[in-house]
């Protein structure tokens, strides 16, 4: 960049000065216009008091004595607008100040006494043919008669208005330009170095600071210089920073995002609040545990998920509250399709870097499949223990009813034999047998299951299972169908027999509970996940509370006639196959 030394200076004396000269070229403008207007004024003035002088000496006569009557005057006065008029007898010598002092003299007792003052200043003050301002608007002239007694003198006086404002205007802008260009002038030198003055400062400052500026005699460029070199020093500064913010946003947008990929994807639920209780975010899996939409409860508060019941929201707000927070502990609630769950849940206040709290996250699993592993791990332990104790009790008492059985023979015999009633001992022998039958059952139940899978086509078995019932014709009203649209591959491996007693046996108990009326039973088959999902359904009534939870138990049964173990074998085989056996009524 090329210098220019004393550029900026120049260019402030230069303003400053075409100020200067702008404002004197405008006060010489007004003088000259303010001119120009008196000029013409007293030309016209001097115009008509002229052209009155000569009228008024015409009508006066040249033998006109030096005294004119007041009447006459007044004419005049009124006839022309006249202010004054005054007939002086002769005329001085030469236009002089002490002449024209001694001729005023020797005329002087000529002249009307109370007019002396008037006429004197008038005399003395005024030059002949020519426009002279007397006291306030009043304007005076001179005019010399001609006559056979000598040179008169005929004084004639107007009030002008205009050309007294004109007069009064003109020395008044004289004076205030006078002090106009003594005022710029001072001005001038103040506002040069006032203007100056805060570059001073900033480049000393700049000095001060350490600032390498260029050796220049004009601070106003070194500071322009130096400032250029700050704003290019500022655009390195501002890319390195746009850079450095680039990348800083990319790694909290990417932990971000991590964040919220790394809650979404964990099993467990988690809902996240804030100070004031409103929801900022449900996870997917809260969502599914919960059977929520994806946004449905997002900025509403925690109290309107329904699903929780009062002690979990009693935690929530005590944790929001006092910062609290509530260990592992295991609630009963419900989904938002009424679903029961059992759940696992731990609430805790969440805090930023400075240890302030910024709200309270809920973190739930879902207990209820567990909870059903539990009870089944229960039930099999029972049947374990039950199996194990009652094995050699079984055998004992098959011994002992085969020994009633054979005293039972030898007695019918000899009552036969002498002719005796017997059937007491009949009944007995029945009863006996039917003891007998009850505990094979039993003993089957108990001992390992021979286990033979092979590929079997699951359709056409549940058919054949079908057409048994139809054939039995335990009840014909019964109408039986079979749903499997969804099953793409109907072979599975599993032990034909044992299947097939399991599932008869469970829809052995629709058809019982149905009794002589009519209804449905529905065998509905899919694919879920690896597995083959089995669904018997009926609409005789379904299980009440307190029987669903005993109705795989041994020898538990609600009808009169039933053993109680038809339900148990059917979930002991379906263990057999890696299965799992659901209820719902």
């Amino acid at each position: 960049m090329k210098k220019i030394k004393h550029k900026f200076k120049a260019e402030i004396h230069l303003g400053l000065l075409v100020i200067i000269v702008a404002l004197l070229f405008l006060n010489f403008v007004s003088n000259f216009i303010i001119f120009k207007a008196k000029s013409s004024q007293r030309e016209a003035d001097i115009n008509y008091l002229n052209t009155v002088a000569i009228a008024v000496s015409r009508n006066i006569g040249k033998e006109l004595t030096p005294q004119i009557t007041g009447e006459v005057i007044d004419e005049y006065k009124q006839t022309y607008r006249l202010s004054s008029l005054f007939l002086i007898p002769s005329t001085p010598k030469d236009n002089s100040l002490e002449t024209r002092r001694l001729w005023f003299q020797t005329i002087v007792r000529n002249l009307p006494a109370g007019q002396i003052s008037e006429i004197a200043s008038k005399l003395l003050a005024a030059d002949i043919e020519n426009l002279t301002r007397g006291r306030n608007n009043e304007y005076f002239y001179v005019y010399p008669i001609e006559s056979t007694n000598g040179r008169k003198l005929l004084v004639l006086s107007k009030n002008n208005n205009d050309l007294a404002f004109l007069d009064d205007a003109s020395q008044i802008v004289l004076i205030v330009s006078a002090i106009i260009i003594l005022g710029l002038a001072i001005v001038y030198f103040w506002f040069y170095r006032f203007i100056l003055s805060p570059f001073r400062k900033m480049k000393n400052e700049a000095i001060n600071a350490g600032r390498e500026l260029e050796n220049i005699d004009d601070d106003v460029e070194s500071m322009i210089l130096e400032y250029q070199k700050i704003i290019d020093e500022l655009k390195i500064k501002e890319a390195e920073l746009t850079f450095l913010n680039e990348v800083i946003r990319r790694k909290a947008d990417s932990l971000e995002q991590y964040n919220l990929f790394l809650v979404d994807s964990m099993v467990s639920g988690v809902i996240t609040l804030d100070n004031s209780g409103v929801i900022i975010n449900i996870n997917k899996a809260a969502r599914k545990i919960l059977c929520l939409t994806d946004e449905e409860f997002n900025g509403k508060q925690y109290e309107q998920l329904n699903n929780f019941n009062y002690e979990i929201q009693a935690a929530v707000s005590k944790t929001l509250a006092d910062n609290v927070s509530h260990s592992y502990q295991e609630y009963q609630f419900k989904t938002a399709e009424n679903k029961n769950l059992t759940a696992g849940v731990t609430i805790f206040a969440i805090y930023d870097n400075n240890t302030n709290k910024i709200g309270a996250s809920i973190l739930f699993h879902d207990l209820t499949e567990l909870k059903q592993l539990r009870k089944e791990l229960e039930q099999k332990n029972q049947l374990v223990a039950l199996g194990e104790m009652s094995a050699g009790l079984a055998h004992q008492l098959r011994n002992s009813l085969g020994a009633i059985l054979g005293y039972c023979n030898l007695i019918m015999k000899k009552m036969t034999n002498i002719n005796m009633d017997t059937k007491s001992i009949k009944s007995l022998e029945a009863e006996t047998k039917e003891a007998e039958v009850l505990i094979s059952r039993f003993l089957n139940f108990a001992r390992p299951l021979e286990y033979n899978p092979e590929q079997n086509n699951i359709v056409k078995l549940i058919e054949e299972i079908i057409e048994n019932f139809k054939i039995n014709g335990k009840n014909s009203k019964i109408e039986y169908i079979i749903d499997c649209n969804n099953l793409e591959e109907k072979t599975v491996i599993i032990d034909s027999l044992l299947i097939k007693q399991a599932i008869t046996n469970i829809i052995e108990n629709a058809v019982i509970a149905y009794g002589d009326d009519s209804g449905q039973v529905i065998i509905k088959l899919s694919k879920e996940h690896n597995y083959l999902k089995l669904s018997i359904s009926d609409f005789a009534g379904g299980i009440t509370d307190d029987n669903l939870d005993n109705i795989f138990t041994p020898f538990y049964s609600t009808s009169p006639s039933g053993t109680g173990l038809g339900l148990s074998l059917t979930k002991k085989i379906i263990d057999l196959h890696n299965g799992r056996v659901l209820v719902n009524s």
